[in-house]
């Protein structure tokens, strides 16, 4: 039809590229305006995975990987589950392996603080003992974001919530470069690929 403008911005949909594309729309100079809006479908597959191992109590999940390269909107992915999960009264423990965070001190920190107590690091098996703990409150998702930069000795400590938390204690969702080796013998019950956000 004479003057119509169809934009298609369809690919890998995230909040934050979902309200720049509305922002956009709404600065078009047109006499009518129309969004046609689809689901977020890695965030489902994300929330699914929650609701199964935290609220359903499903063991057959104890660790989703999302896979993705840089730009593929990993991290603003991890901060829409970190918010919806909160709003189902799931516990969220983020962290990073970015340089400069040290992943296995901020998951023994995070854990002693949701279970109001100290994790010694001598102990065996003190680490999931304070996760049990703190599930005791209420479920524990952790988010483990650029795991792929991170020193592999975590994959072990990420390794021992995942196998050692029963289901309706604990998730873990990781985030990490495609390829990535970091995880060491982590079996994810659940991989969730992104591509590039740039893609047509």
């Amino acid at each position: 039809a004479d003057g119509l403008v169809v934009i298609n911005d369809a690919y890998n949909a995230n909040p934050v590229s979902m309200t720049a594309a509305l922002t956009s729309l709404a600065m078009l100079t047109a006499r009518r305006r129309y969004a046609v809006l689809g689901t977020m479908a890695e965030l489902g597959v994300l929330l699914d995975a929650v609701s199964r191992r935290l609220v359903d109590r499903d063991a057959s999940v104890s660790c989703v990987l999302v896979e993705g390269a840089e730009g593929s909107g990993r991290s603003t992915l991890l901060r829409e589950l970190t918010w919806r999960a909160q709003l189902r009264g799931v516990q969220v423990l983020p962290m990073t392996g970015a340089p400069g965070e040290s992943p296995a001190r901020r998951l023994r920190e995070g854990a002693g603080i949701l279970a109001g107590c100290t994790v010694d690091p001598s102990v065996p098996d003190a680490l999931v003992s304070t996760f049990r703990k703190a599930a005791a409150v209420s479920p524990v998702l952790v988010l483990a974001d650029d795991l792929d930069r991170a020193d592999p000795a975590i994959a072990a400590q990420l390794r021992s919530i995942a196998y050692g938390c029963d289901a309706g204690e604990a998730l873990l969702v990781i985030a990490t470069a495609e390829d990535s080796t970091r995880l060491g013998d982590l079996e994810p019950g659940l991989r969730v690929s992104l591509g590039p956000l740039d893609e047509a």
